[in-house]
């Protein structure tokens, strides 16, 4: 980007979409993401922007603009089977990406965290087969999803906390085992929800 030639208002643009970028995907923590957000927003000259602009890598090309991602080009890509795996450890993903139509998730002494509400669901049921020993799942669902758990808890538990469903949404079933472990199924909260919908 040419600093010479670009306005404070589409720099500020930039910088800002950038900074939704990384934090969807993972790349600042809360506090890192909310100070810079504001310093930002509160910049009164472009020298105050490019420093954080010149920090942050750029946005990849197909996340700028989705529209150019068709539904032909998506399924070339697109996984059938998707795998998350925590032993001794813990998994994370976030962010925009397509949610494949079965997806094993093992947790052994270890924790998963998915947050579907930016990613594709473009299958009418989106299955979860989750085994969990002695570990956990975080499931966070966007508001237009239905919501079926099949899931057995041996000595564990599973809490379903999603309240609005869709009749012409999608389906995200939770299948598996729980064992000495639990699975946490929910939506956006409210401040989570200010965070990515206030710019």
């Amino acid at each position: 980007m040419d600093m010479e030639h670009v306005s404070l208002s589409q720099l500020r643009k930039t910088v800002i979409e950038k900074l939704k970028y990384h934090y969807a995907h993972g790349n600042l923590e809360d506090e890192e993401f909310e100070r810079m957000l504001g310093e930002a927003t509160n910049a009164e000259t472009k020298d105050a922007l490019v420093p954080i602009h010149k920090m942050l890598s750029p946005v990849p090309e197909e996340d700028t603009d989705s529209k150019k991602t068709s539904a032909a080009s998506s399924s070339v890509t697109r996984k059938s089977y998707g795998t998350f795996m925590s032993i001794l450890g813990g998994t994370e993903r976030r962010g925009i990406w397509n949610v494949p139509k079965r997806n094993r998730c093992i947790n052994i002494l270890g924790g998963t965290e998915l947050n579907l509400t930016q990613c594709e669901l473009n299958n009418e049921d989106t299955v979860f087969e989750v085994v969990c020993i002695l570990g956990g799942m975080e499931i966070i669902v966007p508001d237009n999803v239905n919501v079926v758990v099949e899931s057995i808890p041996i000595l564990g538990g599973i809490e379903d906390s999603t309240q609005s469903h869709s009749v012409n949404g999608p389906t995200i079933i939770i299948r598996g085992i729980v064992a000495l472990g639990g699975i946490e199924i929910r939506q956006l909260t409210k401040r989570e929800r200010r965070k990515l919908k206030r710019y």
